[in-house]
């Protein structure tokens, strides 16, 4: 299996290892939308900030503050989780 996974990384050794253990910070974004700094002055707490139809609701992770991955948001074992549909450089992005 260790075989494997250093053949798919392409960082055969120690440097797989080494490179397995690393973190980085991963975030997932919902939607964008494009608000006057008026608009965004009067949020308030307990105020819903639309996502849908209206503007983009693409749900794109990032890692290491560049996008990694497109896909969808999903409710697995209760909780909003992330579902990969295309990975950005499969898909020339």
């Amino acid at each position: 299996m260790a075989e494997r996974h250093e053949a798919e990384n392409g960082f055969g050794g120690l440097g797989g290892a080494m490179l397995d253990g690393l973190e980085l910070p991963v975030e997932v974004r919902l939607g964008r939308l494009v608000w006057s700094l008026g608009r965004v002055l009067e949020l308030r707490v307990g105020d819903a900030v639309p996502v849908g139809p209206d503007g983009d609701d693409t749900v794109t992770l990032f890692v290491q503050g560049r996008p990694y991955a497109y896909g969808d948001l999903v409710v697995a074992d209760g909780r909003f989780a992330f579902r990969v549909r295309e990975l950005c450089h499969e898909g020339g992005h």
